[in-house]
């Protein structure tokens, strides 16, 4: 891994879902090393915004209000029907305070604990004794898939990591899809004050099929209100940044980027992506330019 580091990252995860570290570690990993301004992005809820606000105040960050919903596809495009996508949905700069926001993060976030726990019972069908009480013991302070392999290795359910992921995606098929809509997430986002990102879209499953989004589906999104698309990403090589900037450009969509970083130590260092990718102060003040969030 090289050394370099840059000064914004907008994308990473904390114990408050499926990251494995506190934020307070991982600000103070992002504060030594250089970068500057930073969003934590946890699944359906922004706890860790709330608990890390006064460590980033101490250390000199600036920290974004951030959150990653999981959604479903809201509508027809002759790539996929409404439903049968998953899609992750970043939101930027809203509202902490914002009471409807709130409530709808927590339904999000008690959509996805019933579906891993949908995702337990499957997976005790095919023979894996798994609940979300041993996940629990993992991270007691949500849960999360990350969480899942976590205890199926502690319990000897699975030999290695890779193997335990292929397991818990053996039960993750069979669950349904998250109850909210992007549309629906991005319409709460606007009216808390925020802007919206299409997460990863290099691996946006449509129709069950690893195809990268078309132009009209990308309409579809655009004609809900999606404010930008997150281009740097570690997941997206050189041929995928350029097809979705010039996507981007098209739609005249913000283009941001993170680390997505979960702090698993298994991948060469405790936070091997955090702050590597380039990302700007420029890209950052063009996304809160969209939102009500004032530093």
């Amino acid at each position: 891994m090289m050394d370099t580091f840059y000064p914004v990252d907008l994308h990473f995860h904390t114990h408050y879902s499926d990251g494995w570290c506190s934020p307070e570690a991982m600000l103070r990993f992002a504060a030594a090393n250089g970068v500057r301004t930073v969003a934590i992005t946890d699944h359906d809820n922004y706890n860790a915004y709330t608990a890390a606000l006064p460590l980033a105040r101490e250390l000199g960050l600036r920290l974004i209000p951030g959150i990653e919903f999981t959604t479903h596809w809201p509508g027809p495009t002759p790539h996929c029907p409404p439903g049968e996508a998953e899609i992750d949905l970043l939101g930027y700069g809203f509202d902490p305070e914002n009471e409807t926001f709130r409530a709808f993060a927590r339904r999000g976030q008690a959509d996805l604990a019933e579906r891993i726990a949908a995702c337990c019972r499957a997976l005790n069908d095919l023979g894996c004794p798994i609940t979300p009480a041993d996940m629990a013991v993992q991270n007691p302070h949500a849960p999360g898939l990350s969480q899942l392999v976590r205890a199926m290795l502690h319990l000897g359910l699975a030999p290695t990591w890779d193997a335990g992921v292929d397991l818990m995606r053996s039960g993750w098929d069979q669950v349904p899809p998250p109850a909210a809509s992007l549309s629906a997430a991005i319409e709460q986002i606007h009216r808390a004050g925020g802007a919206a990102v299409l997460a990863h879209p290099a691996i946006i499953a449509i129709n069950g099929i690893d195809t990268w989004i078309t132009a009209d589906d990308l309409a579809l999104l655009v004609d809900a209100g999606l404010d930008g698309i997150e281009i740097f990403h570690h997941r997206l090589n050189a041929e995928a940044r350029a097809y979705f900037t010039a996507l981007a450009r098209r739609f005249n969509l913000l283009i941001t980027g993170g680390s997505d970083e979960h702090g698993r130590e298994s991948r060469g260092g405790q936070f091997p992506y955090l702050g590597r990718q380039p990302v700007t102060e420029e890209l950052a003040e063009a996304l809160l330019a969209r939102c009500a969030f004032k530093s």
